[in-house]
């Protein structure tokens, strides 16, 4: 079963390439089993390993890439899989706020009460408080695809 990205930390403070291999496979694991299957698949030393101490530096580098890689294929719009900008140690899903605010497909909104029913795109939303919402909007409909507070 597939799970929605929760945006923030998955690792923080370490880039032990088995620490990483070891958050990452979970989270892959958890928002798309499959897909971790299939990686486990390609890197079977790796995946069958007890203590992943024991697997050489450059295969578990590249386990880790490969996780990475699948973190960020499930990434929604707008979003991306890595290091928060200014802590390069700290591994998560973070808003691409550059990419959005250049983005000139993009409806802006301080008010959803401003969509236009028959709109069909993605809207995003800023508070009076900063808060950004990204929306996906259909005609007559609003479905939020990710919030930052």
């Amino acid at each position: 079963m597939d799970r929605k990205v929760t945006l923030g930390t998955i690792s923080h403070g370490t880039l032990r390439t088995v620490d990483l291999a070891e958050a990452f496979s979970a989270e892959l694991d958890y928002l798309d089993s499959e897909a971790l299957a299939k990686i486990n698949a390609e890197y079977a030393e790796v995946a069958a390993a007890e203590d992943w101490e024991d697997i050489d530096d450059a295969t578990l580098g590249w386990y880790v890439e490969a996780l990475e890689d699948a973190l960020q294929d499930l990434a929604p719009p707008y979003v991306y899989f890595g290091t928060l900008e200014g802590d390069s140690s700290d591994f998560g899903f973070w808003p691409d706020m550059d990419s959005l605010e250049n983005d000139s497909d993009v409806l802006r909104v301080t008010d959803t009460g401003d969509i236009p029913a028959d709109y069909v795109g993605e809207v995003i939303h800023v508070s009076d408080h900063g808060n950004v919402t990204l929306y996906a909007a259909g005609p007559g409909s609003l479905h939020e695809v990710w919030a930052v507070v």
